[in-house]
């Protein structure tokens, strides 16, 4: 029986040009009905709102304040985010049907679970490991790649990942993310077994306390100086909080070749196109 630590081997064997693989049906199916209902999720724009596994472990609770209490202060996103979620979902019934078709077990995909009356799902457990499949950028693939830290885990996946670990009874034993580099194909297994030093049931009573509150609370993040210019901009964190401006009020935006970039006090002018915000 094959295990998780040959997941990526096995399946890039499957582009050999000698290797001659025909997909179960049964395969082809579940892959094409879940991408399926995922452009159907997408493009109606449901949102069930309210605390869940996704979201409880990020590391602002200021965000997440906003997000259950006031989610009509949410910037308007560009319609390119959403193809970019899209892709990811697209990305991530992908890597299962690999796994599959490479002779790996894949069970328990899209399971309900609940933990404190707080919902959440599963994207399955693979040759007996609870996963958590990721589309990332080539800069955030790396960090999988190495093995991502609570240091630097900019967006709460450990979280995330221990609580799925920890409803579907597997506490003590690791769990993994299956990331895949959405520009290059590549994929990586980060497999952890730290998940285990949170107390899951004081985080999800953490959040409910904070999410009952009338005002948000503080800022979950600082600005930074940007060089030498006496500027200072939001963390990464902030950057891509879609609450920015809501939550700092007075940012300036300008458009950087990687994307806007969001100031807090601007001394000297970048001389890069401001964005009206």
């Amino acid at each position: 029986m094959k295990t998780i630590a040959t997941l990526i081997a096995d399946i890039y064997d499957l582009f050999h040009p000698k290797t001659k693989i025909i997909p179960k049906e049964e395969d082809l199916d579940t892959f094409c009905r879940n991408v399926r209902a995922k452009l159907v999720e997408k493009l109606s724009g449901e949102w069930s709102g309210g605390l869940r596994m996704s979201s409880i472990g990020q590391p602002c609770a200021r965000k997440l304040w906003y997000e259950v209490n006031q989610p009509d202060k949410a910037e308007p996103s560009h319609p390119s985010l959403y193809i970019k979620f899209l892709f990811g979902d697209i990305i991530e019934q992908l890597v299962l049907f690999l796994a599959k078709t490479s002779g790996h077990t894949v069970t328990d995909e899209q399971t309900e679970l609940v933990v404190d009356g707080v919902p959440g799902h599963t994207d399955g457990k693979l040759d007996g490991v609870p996963i958590d499949v990721k589309s990332a950028s080539g800069y955030g693939f790396k960090k999988f790649l190495s093995g991502i830290t609570r240091a630097d885990d900019a967006f709460g996946y450990l979280n995330q990942i221990g609580l799925y670990n920890y409803a579907l009874g597997n506490s003590g034993k690791s769990a993994a993310f299956i990331a895949m580099d959405k520009s290059t194909g590549e994929i990586c297994v980060d497999e952890h077994d730290d998940l285990h030093d949170v107390d899951y049931h004081q985080l999800i009573a953490d959040r409910k306390k904070i999410v009952s509150l009338k005002e948000p609370p503080p800022k979950g993040f600082s600005d930074e100086p940007m060089g030498a210019s006496g500027n200072r901009m939001l963390k990464i964190n902030c950057q891509f909080c879609s609450f920015n401006t809501t939550c700092w009020g007075g940012l300036r935006a300008f458009e950087y070749s990687n994307g806007p970039l969001y100031l807090s006090t601007v001394v000297r002018t970048p001389d890069v196109k401001e964005i009206t915000l």
